[in-house]
């Protein structure tokens, strides 16, 4: 099987050709001659799951000091209004 090449100007402007060659295989996307990825239309990647953000800011409370913690109350807009 031969992996077919394509610019980055190709792949910018005439897409539906490029993703028709990467339905037959790899493609090669060139810059200048070099080589600077690869497009295919296999699903490599393992699904994508967005970062847990209250672990960390439980893990931001545990690591900051205690006295800063104790401190730490609820906020009011009103107080930074003038």
């Amino acid at each position: 099987m031969t992996t077919a090449t394509a610019t980055l100007h190709e792949l910018q402007h005439d897409f539906p050709a490029v993703e028709k060659a990467a339905k037959r295989g790899p493609v090669r996307i060139l810059r200048e001659g070099e080589v600077v990825g690869t497009f295919t239309t296999e699903n490599t990647s393992k699904k994508w799951t967005p970062p847990d953000f209250a672990a960390r800011a439980r893990e931001y409370d545990a690591a900051c000091p205690r006295e800063f913690r104790a401190n730490r109350g609820p906020i009011d807009v009103r107080d930074y209004i003038g």
